[in-house]
C-alpha cells in the first residue's frame, strides 16, 4: 500500500473543523511514475490494446512494456478490473492470477498470446466474467499471498 505519486506540500489544506480538506488537495496527474525501467512503448497489437487497458484502469496517459503493475499504483481491485478487461477484448480465459505472475505488459501480452488459441463461448465468458466480478477486496487480497 505505498502510493506511487508523492506530491510536495508547503502545507495541507484543512476544513472549518481542522480536518484534512482532501477536495483542496492537489491532483497528482496522469503522468507514468518515475521508475526504474524506462519508458519501452508497445510493440504489437496486444500490447498496445493492453497497455490502453491498463493506462485506463490505472488512469494514467501511458504504460510502458516493462512496467510493474503493482509499481504504477495497481491494487487487487484494478488487478480485477485489468483482467476482466482482457478477457473481454481478447475473447478468452485468463485467470486472476494471471496478472499477478506476469505484472508487465510484456509478460501479460505473452500469456494473452498464448492463451488465444483457447477461445471462450459466449456463455463461458460470461460465467467467468460473473465470477470475476464476484470476487471481494478481502478474497482478491487473498489470491496475491
Amino acid at each position: 500500500m505505498i502510493p506511487s505519486v508523492f506530491i510536495m506540500l508547503e502545507s495541507l489544506p484543512f476544513t472549518p473543523t481542522r480536518k484534512v480538506d482532501r477536495s483542496a488537495l492537489p491532483d497528482p496527474g496522469r503522468e507514468r511514475p518515475e521508475l526504474d525501467t524506462p519508458f519501452v512503448a508497445p510493440r504489437t497489437p496486444v500490447e498496445q490494446q493492453l497497455a490502453s487497458i491498463w493506462a485506463e484502469v490505472l488512469a494514467l496517459h501511458q504504460v510502458g512494456m516493462d512496467d510493474n503493475f503493482f509499481d504504477l499504483g495497481g491494487q487487487s481491485l484494478a488487478a480485477m478490473r485489468v483482467v476482466s478487461r482482457a478477457i473481454k477484448q481478447f475473447q478468452l480465459e485468463l485467470p486472476l492470477q494471471s496478472l499477478f505472475q506476469s505484472p508487465t505488459v510484456a509478460d501479460m501480452a505473452a500469456v494473452i498470446v498464448a492463451h488465444q488459441g483457447k477461445q471462450l463461448g459466449e456463455e463461458e465468458l460470461e460465467r467467468m466474467l460473473g465470477e470475476l466480478e464476484a470476487v471481494t477486496e478481502e478474497e482478491a487480497q487473498q489470491l496475491v499471498a
